[in-house]
C-alpha cells in the first residue's frame, strides 16, 4: 500500500515522502496515528509539483547569492576606529558592523546565516575578510581600518 507520510517516521521515511508499505501497518498504526495517509495519484502530483517548485526556488535563491558574491568580490569597506598605545583598536570591527557597512554602501542585505571569516579584526591595516554565503558560494572583500 502506499502512503504518504505527514511526519517523519524512524526507520520509514521524512515527511512528504511517498513510501510502499504493509497495508495492515498503514491501516493499524501510520494512520490512526495521523503519521500518513493514503497515497493516490492525484496527491502524488500534486506532491511532485511541490518538490519542483521548491527546487525552483532553491535554484533562484542561490543565483541571488552568486550575484551578490560577484558585486561583493574584492570590495573595499573602510572604518574608523580608534587606537592605543602600540596602534592597537580600542575594541574590534565585528561582522555585525561590516554587515552594517555592506548594506550602507552596496545596499545589499546578507542572509542570516552567512559566515565570516576572520569574525573580527582588532588591528588596524588593510584585512581580508572571507564571506562564505552558502555551501560553495563565498566571496573575498578588503575591510580597512584607519585611525580616527
Amino acid at each position: 500500500m502506499k502512503i504518504l507520510l505527514k511526519k517523519d517516521v524512524e526507520n520509514l521515511g521524512k515527511e512528504g515522502e511517498i513510501k510502499e508499505v504493509k497495508p495492515g501497518y498503514a491501516r493499524n498504526f501510520l494512520i490512526p496515528k495521523n503519521l500518513a495517509i493514503p497515497s493516490t495519484l492525484a496527491l502524488e502530483a500534486k506532491i511532485q509539483e511541490q518538490i519542483k517548485t521548491k527546487k525552483a526556488g532553491k535554484e533562484s535563491e542561490k543565483q541571488k547569492l552568486a550575484e551578490i558574491a560577484k558585486k561583493l568580490n574584492n570590495a573595499e569597506i573602510v572604518f574608523e576606529a580608534k587606537v592605543g598605545k602600540n596602534q592597537k583598536l580600542f575594541g574590534s570591527i565585528t561582522q555585525n558592523q561590516i554587515r552594517a557597512k555592506i548594506k550602507e554602501f552596496y545596499d545589499i542585505d546578507l542572509p542570516k546565516e552567512t559566515k565570516f571569516r576572520p569574525k573580527t579584526i582588532k588591528k588596524i591595516g588593510t584585512s581580508r575578510v572571507e564571506i562564505k554565503l552558502k555551501t560553495g558560494i563565498d566571496t573575498k572583500v578588503k575591510v580597512k581600518v584607519k585611525t580616527k
